[in-house]
């Protein structure tokens, strides 16, 4: 027999809610309703929920019509009140409403959870990673091999390639092992499959010297100018001195032209020099084929790059044509202790100046100021090179200290019609009898 047809006595303690919930001849649902909303006399010991029926007894005497009909089709007690029909509204509205905002939470998520348009893209490790605006990642692809961002990767490139409204990224691939694999350009599409890959360098047979393809990528940058666009690759030889210079369709990934430099490339920048509205290419450098400490270097080219000369040059007759070419002196206390000069810097000033900063690895020793035909302005040695000088005078490895002659030796910057080998004999006498 259940328990209401031997109802407990007064003090007879109900476990759990389905005791309590058969005592008030509710379901049990409605009862911990009653607990939540009502105060119905329960209490709760570890998780455990317990009542004595004299409490419900009195709770049900105070209220006679506190309760409502039974959620379930239960008869319930005491009268229904009219507030019982507003409730069971009530109850409808709150559906309705609950249905309307779990729906509008998965159409939010369903939104906030789309990835938006590409906007960056990160290398991480041997990963590339792909970003919204937010910062989420849209997705992400794995390059085994590939070289670290901290060993002079070129940053990944995010440009809408073929102006569709889509941005792709420009990712160098380059070994770690360049022997083993020589490095490419791949250009990603929003959703990360390749589009197109551009593979850097060739083979080579120099002077008697073969190079074998190992390039790594170097420099990477979008070029406009006068509506048309490029993507400029600079790509240098794992080992040895050359660096290809290489202009690409965006769309197809395609060589449009290419330059090849006897050293490497350590700054780009686009110039209007002649002020016809179309810039032109400014390469600084390092020209130093072979053995020697070559010179620090600016090579001028047109945009698309100029067609071969007849001429031969220092590779053949195949390089494109430089619009002008020039190499820099090298202070003596660089020859007394052996260093690489370079252009590390290219920075335009004015509708037509340049300061052109020639250095040694990160730090920079000389200021040249230049106009846009390449013609030397002024020259300004940095306070670094100066107590260098006076360092090494002072310990005998130069026999003089800095004079007025040799700052205006270091103006006699040479111009070439093509890039010469920088570690010639034939530069050197240039250089030393060169007017002032």
């Amino acid at each position: 027999m259940s328990d209401r047809s031997a109802p407990p006595g007064p003090d007879r303690e109900l476990s759990g809610w389905k005791q309590i919930a058969q005592y008030l001849d509710v379901s049990q649902p409605t009862a911990r309703k009653y607990y939540r909303l009502k105060g119905l006399p329960v209490v709760e010991r570890n998780r455990r929920y317990f009542a004595f029926a004299s409490d419900l007894d009195r709770w049900k005497r105070q209220d006679p019509n506190a309760t409502v009909a039974d959620d379930e089709g239960g008869q319930g007690f005491g009268r229904r009140s009219v507030l019982d029909g507003r409730r069971l509204t009530y109850r409808g509205i709150g559906v309705l409403l609950l249905v309307a905002l779990v729906t509008a939470g998965a159409a939010t998520r369903l939104i906030l959870g789309r990835p938006g348009r590409l906007y960056r893209a990160v290398a991480e490790g041997e990963d590339l990673v792909a970003f919204d605006a937010s910062g989420r990642e849209i997705w992400r692809r794995h390059f085994p091999g590939i070289k670290s961002p901290e060993a002079g990767k070129p940053a990944p490139l995010v440009v809408d390639v073929d102006q569709d409204g889509h941005n792709e990224v420009l990712f160098d691939v380059s070994s770690r092992f360049p022997e083993r694999s020589n490095g490419r350009l791949l250009c990603l599409d929003h959703r990360g499959r390749q589009r197109w890959e551009f593979t850097y360098g060739r083979a080579w047979t120099l002077h008697g010297r073969y190079f074998e393809p190992m390039y790594v990528g170097h420099h990477l940058r979008w070029l406009e100018t006068s509506g048309h666009r490029w993507i400029l690759v600079v790509a240098r030889h794992a080992t040895w001195f050359p660096s290809q210079v290489a202009l690409l369709d965006p769309a197809s990934g395609k060589l449009v032209s290419e330059y090849w430099h006897p050293g490497y490339i350590n700054a780009i920048e686009a110039v209007d020099l002649d002020g016809d509205g179309r810039k032109e290419l400014l390469l600084g450098g390092t020209n130093n084929p072979g053995e020697g400490l070559g010179h620090a270097s600016l090579a001028v080219l047109d945009l698309p790059f100029a067609a071969p000369r007849r001429e031969r040059n220092y590779f053949g007759e195949a390089n494109s044509r430089e619009r002008s070419y020039l190499l820099f002196p090298r202070p003596e206390i660089f020859t007394v202790l052996p260093a690489l000069m370079k252009v590390a810097q290219i920075n335009p000033q004015g509708p037509d100046r340049l300061q052109v900063v020639v250095g040694v690895g990160a730090k920079a020793f000389l200021d040249y100021y230049l106009d846009h035909t390449l013609r030397v302005l002024d020259v300004r040695p940095t306070d670094q090179l100066v107590v260098m000088h006076d360092q090494a005078f002072s310990r005998g490895l130069i026999d003089h200290r800095l004079s007025e002659e040799e700052l205006l030796g270091w103006r006699r910057a040479q111009r070439f019609s093509t890039a010469p080998d920088g570690n010639s004999s034939a530069v050197e006498r240039r250089f030393e009898t060169a007017d002032p």
